[in-house]
């Protein structure tokens, strides 16, 4: 039991840090260049951040990342 114990934790573990590693960046210009903004989790809008319809080229590093054209996912 031991074993199979250690064996569900490893794997939780792994799971764990793969979405801990999951990451998207949205650049204001093409080419990732200029301003940009780094994500690791859900944001509902981007009024406050000074980013809000500002994005011209993304870069996703690991996960998926569903990314809307308004607030809300909208």
């Amino acid at each position: 039991m031991k074993v199979g114990m250690k064996a569900l934790l490893l794997a939780a573990g792994m799971i764990f840090a793969g979405q801990g590693a999951a990451q998207i960046t949205m650049y204001k210009d093409d080419g990732f260049q200029g301003n940009r903004v780094t994500a690791d989790r859900t944001i509902d809008d981007f009024a406050n951040s000074g980013f809000n319809d500002e994005a011209s080229s993304v870069e996703v590093r690991g996960g998926s990342w569903q990314v809307c054209s308004d607030a809300h996912f909208e």
